[in-house]
């Protein structure tokens, strides 16, 4: 039952053959203890927890998530379930159901694992009490066994909750130290959008946020969505006042996720492609306002990891861009004009996709490329500049200079 509680929380985490398999397992188990299976030879068994593990440790060297360590785990618990039940064996599938129970605590954070966690506790104090009874035998009085059993239990419990507090899953800030994440942006995301400097970029490989899909997703990259700027003055993008976008009916091919996002210095929620719709799980009491472009914002921001449920569309709408998304600065429209049409051809000008297709094709080759250092541009706007003189620059030049 142990094991079962912990296969109950992974579910979401693996592939359905995975739960089948277990679920086989634990059948196999049944049919040995009741004498009308025999245990599979210790050889192959032994040879695939072998492979078990090589798959671990080749997970944890490519920096797999979560599942390079549930599914090593699961098939290790398989594997002693096929193989002789003796008490053994029973003390090892404890031990990796703990193990699965601590993995799966890193993306959970709801009352189901609080139950799944109570009855993990009970079946293990029960099944550990009987374990001890059958191994002790009459070695020892009751009350010795009892007392090993009971304080074994409550270890489980105890270092089970303390991996389901302060891993970083919990919506807690307890691993987030002020003085040393000041001035940094953890999510490599931020509030203010210059050409004219970049902020400190952080070349590591923790997690920014972590995305749950009910649905695997067809292959592709995943374009993923913060705020939404509308006007570009003198190098800075900023967000002029409007009304929130009207609601819609939500249609049937929206694709669900479920955001575990770390704390970081704005309050953007992200989601995939054009979020619609989006609602805080953990931690309470928290509130969504929806602004012009589809820009989310969590109220009130805290720097605290947020669990939140997200419903986007797959693709961008239809709708043509408001006239907001399409003013150019007066000082600029001219030089710009006349860079697009050396790159589009004044003739042959096509309609707007094709269009947008050849300055993508065009700032995508030599001699553009990504840099982080670039030359000051002086007394020329960080576009212009960009396009005519440097051609370097991060993600906001090319974003800037095709917008």
């Amino acid at each position: 039952m142990t094991f079962l509680s912990a296969l109950l929380l992974s579910r979401d985490l693996i592939g359905k053959g995975w739960v089948l398999l277990c679920l086989l397992a634990v059948f196999y188990n049944l049919l040995e203890w009741r004498g009308r299976a025999r245990p599979l030879p210790s050889g192959p068994l032994t040879l695939l927890s072998l492979l078990a593990i090589g798959y671990g440790l080749l997970g944890v060297w490519r920096g797999g998530g979560v599942e390079a360590f549930l599914i090593p785990l699961l098939a290790l618990s398989a594997v002693r379930f096929f193989g002789p039940c003796r008490v053994r064996e029973m003390w090892q599938i404890y031990a990796l159901s703990f193990l699965i129970l601590c993995a799966v605590s890193v993306v959970k954070l709801s009352l189901e694992f609080g139950a799944a966690l109570g009855a993990f506790t009970l079946f293990a104090v029960c099944g550990l009490i009987l374990l001890n009874w059958e191994r002790e035998g009459a070695k020892g009085p009751l009350e010795k066994v009892l007392l090993y059993s009971l304080g074994l239990g409550s270890g489980i419990l105890l270092l089970a909750v303390l991996f389901f507090v302060f891993l970083p899953r919990s919506p807690f800030a307890f691993l987030t130290i002020p003085f040393l994440e000041e001035g940094r942006t953890r999510a490599g995301f931020s509030e203010v959008i210059s050409l004219g400097d970049v902020g400190e970029v952080i070349e590591d490989r923790r997690v920014a946020f972590r995305v749950i899909f009910p649905k695997v997703l067809l292959p592709g990259p995943l374009y993923w969505r913060g705020a939404v700027y509308t006007t570009y003055r003198k190098g800075r993008w900023i967000r002029e006042g409007g009304s929130p976008p009207p609601l819609r009916p939500f249609p049937a091919r929206g694709i669900e996720q479920t955001v575990l996002l770390e704390p970081y210095e704005g309050d953007v929620l992200f989601g995939l492609d054009c979020p619609r719709l989006m609602e805080v799980i953990a931690p309470q009491g928290r509130g969504i306002r929806v602004f012009p472009g589809w820009t989310f914002r969590i109220r009130p921001s805290s720097g605290m990891r947020v669990k939140y449920r997200v419903l986007s569309l797959p693709s961008p709408p239809r709708d043509p861009p408001g006239e907001e998304c399409l003013q150019v600065p007066s000082s600029l429209r001219a030089r710009l004009q006349r860079i697009a049409l050396e790159v589009i051809g004044e003739r042959d000008k096509g309609d707007a996709l094709e269009i947008a297709q050849r300055l993508s094709s065009f700032l995508n080759s030599p001699p553009f490329g990504y840099a982080l250092n670039v030359s000051p541009p002086g007394d020329r706007d960080p576009v212009i500049h960009f396009l005519l003189s440097s051609h370097r620059g991060w993600c906001e030049h090319f974003a800037s200079a095709l917008a």
